[in-house]
């Protein structure tokens, strides 16, 4: 088996203020990542995850805001700035069990991750990954049609069509 490199860039972690979101981040700093970008809803609450990477000599940037915001995915990249792209780990999201509205809750979970994932694709460095982390919460019953929705493949013309599903 090959041994394993690591992708030079930044790494970007969403949902950074939350358990799954800090967590990664602080592995990313012990893993030696060096420059880092945290985003989540309220910039302030990424203070004290910032500082304990910065207290370990990481260059750390901060993004509040809201993903579903068509401008986040570009001031997101400007915060990038010319960095390649090593590592993208998206915990921000939903659980249905709490957010009840259908609609938005798509348009964090599905539409929002989908954004990122097409706005950082071209400045991923070569052996660079993104992943995505998903509640459990995620699979719990809506309804019929939505239980339906989510065994269905996603049509061809994208998350769109989905809406009329659930």
């Amino acid at each position: 088996m090959g041994e394993f490199q690591r992708a030079e860039g930044v790494a970007i972690v969403t949902g950074a203020a939350g358990g799954m979101g800090s967590h990664c981040a602080r592995l990313l700093g012990e893993d030696g990542w060096s420059e880092l970008v945290l985003c989540d809803l309220d910039e302030a609450r990424l203070g004290p995850v910032a500082e304990a990477l910065r207290a370990g000599g990481a260059k750390v940037d901060l993004l509040g805001g809201e993903i579903t915001n068509p401008a986040f995915t570009e001031t997101l990249l400007a915060k990038v700035g010319a960095r390649p792209i090593g590592a993208v780990i998206h915990t921000a999201g939903v659980s249905p069990a709490i957010f009840g509205d259908k609609d938005k809750l798509l348009e964090i979970n599905l539409d929002a991750t989908q954004a990122i994932v097409d706005a950082v694709r071209p400045r991923m460095a070569p052996g660079g990954a993104v992943v995505l982390f998903a509640s459990m919460a995620s699979y719990f019953p809506i309804s019929p049609e939505a239980d339906a929705a989510f065994e269905a493949p996603l049509p061809a013309g994208g998350t769109a069509e989905l809406r009329h599903l659930v």
